[in-house]
């Protein structure tokens, strides 16, 4: 129930800002609106390469979906 009531408390408080809040299975999440995993990960490697990298393989493990 305090998931809950922090979900509530931070959604009323952060209504006005570009940031989208959620729950999952143990967390409570905050984040930047159109900022995700896969964005950061898209970055990342578009970085690498035009510094003339690529990696060899990528991996992604998570316990939970958030």
């Amino acid at each position: 129930w305090q998931a809950k009531e922090l979900l509530v408390h931070l959604e009323s408080m952060l209504a006005n800002d570009p940031v989208v809040v959620k729950r999952g299975e143990h967390i409570v999440e905050v984040k930047p609106q159109g900022v995700s995993k896969g964005k950061v990960v898209e970055e990342l490697i578009s970085t690498m390469r035009n510094e003339g990298k690529s990696p060899d393989f990528l991996l992604c493990i998570g316990d939970d979906r958030s």
